[in-house]
């Protein structure tokens, strides 16, 4: 056999054996599991913020929101806004949908839904007595409600020491961030005992 001709029927052999056409066993592929990690929470410490309160309670948020105190009748209330409706300075008209959450003294010691009642501008009842759900937010006694006003809004009032803890949020849509925030957000609330 010519050098040309082993030369070339040594390729053919390598050849076969690598497409396993050879007469060697080929080898059982090896299979690497992939894993998926969890999807992190919308919350998470590095990307987050936390509010704690002087009236003992405290909640974290999102760092894609901007907060700021809001000037509401509440004794402490906070308002906050996605990084997508903020708002350009000296922008007229409506800002974008927000999530609030404000404390009020409950200073007449009125069970919540009583409380709610009397103070219609500030929980959210203003449009008559919604059905509403009774719920526990860290253990503490709540309402969840939704009503209507410039924006679709999804309430919490729970009772907390001698007041009402609101969390309120605005939407313009089913897919706004501020649904699965506020969702979240009821998850890190806690108080001081």
């Amino acid at each position: 056999m010519s050098d040309r001709n082993k030369a070339l029927f040594g390729l053919f052999a390598a050849m076969t054996l690598l497409l396993g056409g050879g007469c060697l066993p080929s080898p059982e592929p090896q299979v690497t599991q992939i894993e998926q990690p969890a999807s992190p929470p919308p919350i998470t410490p590095t990307a987050s913020k936390t509010v704690t309160s002087d009236n003992g309670f405290a909640f974290t948020y999102p760092a894609v929101y901007t907060i700021s105190n809001n000037s509401s009748a509440a004794d402490e209330s906070y308002l906050l806004i996605h990084e997508d409706d903020v708002r350009p300075e000296g922008f007229v008209g409506e800002g974008g949908p927000p999530i609030q959450v404000a404390f009020w003294k409950n200073r007449k010691d009125l069970s919540l839904t009583d409380w709610a009642e009397q103070n219609k501008n500030e929980s959210g009842f203003y449009a008559g007595t919604p059905a509403y759900e009774q719920i526990s937010v860290a253990g503490k006694d709540a309402i969840r409600f939704e009503a209507e006003g410039l924006y679709p809004i999804k309430y919490i009032l729970i009772e907390h020491e001698n007041g009402v803890l609101l969390l309120a949020a605005a939407y313009s849509d089913t897919a706004h961030p501020n649904l699965e925030t506020f969702e979240t957000m009821l998850k890190t609330v806690t108080f001081e005992q």
